[in-house]
């Protein structure tokens, strides 16, 4: 079994063939250096722990025999590293066992990448194949010189990451799929057979927490879109509009209604549903509820079980991660009901098309499957204000994320709702500007009436 091989030619072995290559054998080659030194000594460690199946999922069982393991190793290396024209470890010998530690107990050849305030997602889809997607890049980048050691040490690195809570959630083949938040603020998936096929093991994506931008004008300041949509959004969150945010994988949801959130009062109570908890809320007055999977002994809560615990815990803001089913309906009852502030993520690459989600999610729930699709359009109509539509876009410069419209519903036509654009993206000028429409009477009026904002002199007379 290899561990820790960075540059093995072909790429992995066939698991029946996987034999431990010595990293004492391979030194005389290898470049000189501090960390080139920790590599093999992590190998041989790694070698010794989880080739040998010792790890027990006790923390401080496995940690104690990683230390143990990781000091003999080092005292050996140090002693014969001279004689063999082996690199020689600059470390302290104390601070490298600790290193090593967090190596196979931490994210092991992973560490790098997770420490890169760059790296946007990583991507395990084999022990030899770890891709990673970058802030700006155009595309996965297939990181070559990493290799993950083993399927053991991946499920394991799955199930301690997962369950850093101890909540007993883990990996098997009877529950092939896990979904977790990190203590950082990250995403962890992870999918096993009888899943996946082609592979002995799990393969894993991590999204990467990046805090990007803590207000909307950290947004304005990274280019995502003007000074004057910056203001127009700030009094629009404010004012307490009800917002759907859409836009595809990656575009910026997330952090978008995380700098939103920068304007809410510490007199305002926030109330979050999501499957795993990523908006981050300043206001002290803060709740956050996660969905939870059945399990033997107990029922589980799916997104329209939260937002329907939040009517009964008096927010004034109501914020519902990604929506993909029927709890569309439990948001649209939310948002008229009297509560303003609600706002949302949904999958959807126009206005237009957000509003058809909204119509097709509110159907998937059954009692709501019977109601007539004009009357579903009506409360979409009544019920939300704005939609901010995002997107990740390429340019000379790379891929960028950009506001491609704001657009506001403006109640019903016939029997479609009607949507007008206030901004939408000029790729000539790389930026959202103003169409040219206003905000109707009652959407200006609001905005006056509780966020001090006239539309014209912060968006008309800006922009002439």
């Amino acid at each position: 079994m290899g561990f820790w091989n960075r540059n093995r030619p072909g790429g992995p072995e066939p698991a029946e063939k996987q034999t431990f290559h010595s990293p004492f054998a391979a030194a005389a080659t290898a470049d000189t250096g501090g960390k080139d030194a920790l590599d093999h000594i992590t190998d041989t460690v790694s070698e010794q722990v989880v080739g040998a199946r010792l790890l027990t999922g006790n923390t401080d069982q496995d940690e104690s025999a990683v230390l143990d393991a990781a000091r003999r190793v080092i005292d050996d290396y140090n002693v014969s590293a001279a004689s063999q024209g082996l690199p020689i470890l600059t470390l302290d010998p104390e601070e490298a066992a600790r290193k090593v530690l967090d190596r196979i107990l931490g994210w092991g050849p992973l560490t790098d990448l997770m420490e890169d305030g760059r790296v946007e997602d990583i991507a395990v889809n084999g022990l030899g194949q770890v891709w990673v997607f970058r802030a700006g890049a155009d595309g996965w980048e297939h990181a070559a010189d990493l290799r993950i050691p083993s399927w053991d040490f991946l499920r394991n690195l799955i199930n301690r990451k997962a369950d850093f809570r101890g909540t007993g959630r883990a990996i098997t083949y009877s529950y092939p799929s896990v979904n977790a938040q990190l203590p950082d603020g990250s995403r962890l998936h992870g999918v096993m057979r009888p899943l996946t096929v082609g592979v002995d093991g799990p393969a894993i994506t991590i999204r990467r927490f990046r805090p990007v931008a803590a207000s909307v004008d950290d947004l304005a300041r990274l280019g995502s879109f003007p000074t004057e949509v910056a203001g127009f959004l700030k009094a629009a969150m404010r004012s307490g509009l009800n917002v759907a945010v859409i836009g595809g994988t990656g575009s910026g949801k997330t952090t978008f209604i995380n700098a939103m959130l920068a304007e809410v009062q510490d007199y305002e109570r926030v109330v979050t549903c999501e499957d795993t908890a990523e908006v981050q809320v300043a206001s002290p007055n803060f709740v956050s509820l996660v969905t939870k999977d059945a399990m033997e002994g107990s029922r589980g809560f799916n997104m329209a079980d939260l937002v329907k615990e939040t009517l009964r815990m008096r927010p004034d803001r109501i914020i519902v991660g990604e929506v993909r089913d029927g709890a569309m309906a439990a948001v649209l009852q939310a948002a008229n009901t009297g509560h303003d502030g609600v706002m949302f993520t949904v999958h959807a690459n126009s206005p237009f098309e957000g509003i058809e989600r909204m119509e097709t999610m509110a159907l998937m729930e059954p009692t709501w499957s019977r109601i007539p699709i004009y009357q579903i359009r009506k409360m979409i109509a009544s019920a939300m204000h704005l939609i901010v539509h995002l997107a990740a876009i390429h340019t000379p410069e790379g891929r960028r994320r950009r506001l491609m419209n704001v657009a506001e519903i403006r109640g019903m036509q016939g029997d479609q709702v009607t949507v007008e654009v206030l901004f939408s993206y000029d790729y000539d000028l790389d930026r959202a500007k103003w169409t040219g429409i206003f905000p109707n009477e009652n959407t200006r009026a609001r905005l006056q009436r509780r966020a001090a904002y006239d539309f014209r002199q912060g968006v008309v007379d800006a922009v002439s």
